[in-house]
């Protein structure tokens, strides 16, 4: 993880030298070049601060997951998925989020999470292994990575016409409970792919 200041920024520029610790300045796109030349790959890589800093997270082998699901909304889902991205960051990940409402509301989430959730967006992949999914199951796409990842729930003890099909076309379908687990199998998906993964709690 590296963190320093944005040299292009002005105010930046006009105040550099005045801090006797500063030795030279390092552009962010030269940083990632010599990152990238070492072998490392760039994971996440952003602006703070109002532009004043900027910040590199590079590792030495990261699995690339595409993440289709709502970021910017008010839903269940939206929320969950923020909480699941904030728990991934130790991991070696590099995620490429692709927001799945039409009508944003990024005013919902925080600046931290916000900031967090661009420098995924911006992220570019070669060749993804995960395609992950998140939303009402009538919803998903077709899988595009070899492991396909769809998280999903239904209250009720039945499944609306098209879930199933859809669900038996991904590698895992991931449930809140041990309720969903057992309704998704009663309604034709196959029990193999179901697993639980609790909501999570937003401390």
């Amino acid at each position: 993880i590296i963190l320093t200041p944005n040299i292009a920024h002005p105010p930046v520029v006009e105040n550099f030298w005045l801090d006797l610790t500063h030795v030279r300045p390092y552009p962010k796109r030269l940083i990632e070049s010599i990152l990238e030349t070492f072998g490392l790959t760039i994971k996440e890589s952003h602006y703070q601060y109002n532009n004043y800093d900027y910040y590199v997270v590079a590792q030495k082998r990261a699995y690339e997951v595409l993440w289709h699901s709502p970021i910017y909304n008010a839903s269940g889902y939206a929320e969950e998925q923020k909480v699941f991205l904030d728990a991934l960051k130790p991991f070696p990940l590099k995620v490429k989020i692709e927001p799945a409402e039409h009508q944003q509301k990024p005013e919902l989430t925080n600046t931290e999470m916000r900031n967090y959730v661009t420098a995924l967006q911006n992220n570019t992949l070669k060749q993804p292994l995960i395609h992950y999914q998140a939303a009402p199951a009538y919803l998903f796409s077709s899988p595009c990575a070899p492991i396909s990842i769809g998280r999903t729930m239904f209250e009720t003890d039945s499944l609306p016409p098209g879930w199933v099909e859809k669900m038996n076309e991904l590698t895992e379908v991931w449930v809140p409970s041990e309720f969903n687990r057992e309704t998704f199998a009663a309604a034709g998906v196959e029990k193999e792919r179901i697993f639980i993964l609790p909501g999570t709690i937003d401390g």
